[in-house]
Parts: structure tokens; sequence; C-alpha cells
């Protein structure tokens, strides 16, 4: 009897087991089929979110210019070797532009309003981009077109870029590898923020120190020397706006060697209006003149 029951239960799985099996492998199929479209669909947005930053990097070398990096798609890579063509001529560069892998650049327009600067009156010109991070390099015959060059860039780009201005003038010393990692860092630390002063005033706002105190910690991890630069719109006397600027930039390195920052580190310079990088009849522009700047100090040759 007890065979009987055994065989009969052995008979009862395996007819469940031939029941069960392709009602799994339908849900399978179907998922696949179905549901799979889903999963695709996540998977890509998961690959997109997880996609690297596009890089573009145009250094002189030889008479000619170099271009590397990497950008998302043939597309975008051909927008810059044209307009390379157009700035250098057939010829007088050389392509190692990678494709795929990365995200769509927020910043090809940019590069490519900002790429015939590379050759008209720098020597040694280039530019590289990370992020919504642009650096300019090369040697300029003067401070006034090195401050031309950064107006004209500034004005080109998105007030959230940061604008590293790493042009050297003629005769002076150009920032060391560790003084090019600070000064990107404070430009970074400052992109799309406002040190905010009291209306007509040069006393900060509790929003003003907020934002310094973010200078802190990068400060204290160097020992270079800083020019902290003030400036104004067009608003009002040009002779007050100067004056205002440069209270501004004192009441900013008072601030800071209250938080132990060397004095001796810091110098300070009020330009008024002098160096808009924005425009003046605009309220949006003249609150991007409104501004406090930080120059790491690479000294004289």
């Amino acid at each position: 009897m007890s065979a009987k029951i055994g065989i009969l239960l052995a008979a009862l799985a395996l007819l469940l087991l031939f029941i069960l099996c392709p009602w799994r492998h339908w849900q399978e199929i179907a998922a696949i089929q179905g549901g799979g479209q889903n999963i695709a669909a996540n998977n890509n947005t998961n690959v997109n979110a997880n996609l690297a930053a596009p890089t573009l990097k145009i250094a002189s070398e030889g008479g000619k210019f170099r271009l590397t990096g990497t950008v998302p798609d043939e597309a975008t890579k051909q927008q810059i070797i044209d307009k390379a063509k157009a700035v250098y001529g057939e010829g007088n560069f050389i392509d190692e532009i990678k494709v795929g892998g990365v995200s769509k650049p927020s910043w090809l327009q940019s590069v490519l309003t900002l790429l015939p600067f590379t050759k008209n009156g720098v020597t040694n010109g280039g530019l590289s981009v990370q992020a919504n991070s642009i650096s300019l390099v090369g040697e300029v015959p003067t401070q006034a077109d090195k401050d031309r060059i950064y107006a004209e860039a500034s004005k080109s780009c998105p007030p959230n870029t940061t604008i590293n201005n790493l042009l050297t003038v003629v005769g002076q010393k150009a920032l060391s590898e560790e003084q090019v990692k600070v000064q990107v860092k404070l430009n970074e630390a400052i992109a799309g923020k406002v040190i905010e002063f009291e209306t007509g005033s040069n006393n900060l706002t509790e929003k003003g120190k907020a934002v310094l105190d973010e200078f802190i910690p990068i400060l204290k991890d160097s020992t270079d020397h800083l020019e902290i630069d003030g400036h104004t719109d067009n608003q009002g006397n040009p002779a007050s706006n100067k004056l205002l600027s440069q209270r501004r930039a004192e009441t900013v390195k008072n601030y800071l060697v209250d938080k132990q920052i060397d004095k001796n580190r810091l110098t300070t310079k009020g330009f008024g209006q002098e160096k808009p990088i924005a425009d003046n009849n605009t309220e949006t522009g003249r609150q991007r003149n409104r501004r406090i700047e930080f120059q790491v100090l690479g000294g004289e040759k």
C-alpha cells in the first residue's frame, strides 16, 4: 500500500512540474518581450546617469594645435573640427578627439565661440574643458589683453560656467601646477555665487560671510599670495564706485585675516566699473559685474 502511495505522489509531482515550468517560462518570456522594454529603459537611464563628463583640450605644439579629449558623438566632434579648420586652416591642427562613453557637453557653443582666441594675439594659446570649467592658457602682451580675453570669454559663456583665466602676461611668471590647482578651486568655489554686501556699503551680509567661509579650507591648504579684486557695475559715479570696490576688497581681506589667513599673503585692488564681464544694460549683467575675484599671484620672472 505504501508503495502505491509513493508511486501516486511521484506521479502528482511530475504532473505539477509539467504544469508549473511552462508557466514560469511564460512569465520570463513576457518579462523579456513586454516588461523588457522597461528594463532596457531603466538600464539606459542608469548608463546615462553614470556617463563621464566630456572633455576637450587644445594645445599649441610646434606651430600646430593638438586637439584631444572625448565627446559623445560624431556630430559634436565634427562641429569642433569644422571650427578648427576655419580658425587654424586645413593641416594646421592634429585631431585626436575620441568619441563615445561621455555625456552631452553643455560647453560646446561656448568653446566654438572661444576657439579663435587661442590663435589671435596669444602666444602658445590653448584651452581645456572639464565639466563646466574652461581654462584659458597662453602668453599675452599686456594685462589689458588678459582682461579683454577674460571679459569676452565670460560674456560668451553661461553664468554657471567657471572661466579660469590662466593667461600669463609677458614679463610675469606663469603659475605653477599647484598654484593653478588653487586658482581653479577658488574659481569653482565662487562660480554662480555672490559675496554679498549691504546696498551701497562695504558691510558683508550673512550670506556674503557664508560664501567666504567656503574659501577658508582652500586658502589654509596653500601658502600662495592672493590678490582680492573688487568690481562694481556702471551705476553711479565712477570715482565713488572705485572707492567702494576697494573698501569691499579690504573688508574681504579683513574677514579672511580674522579666520586665521596670514595678512601678508593678501593684497587688494579696487577696479570699480573698469572691468565688466557682462552687459551693464541689463540687471542680470550688472549683478554679475558686482563681484569679488581672487587671483593667485605668480610673481615676476
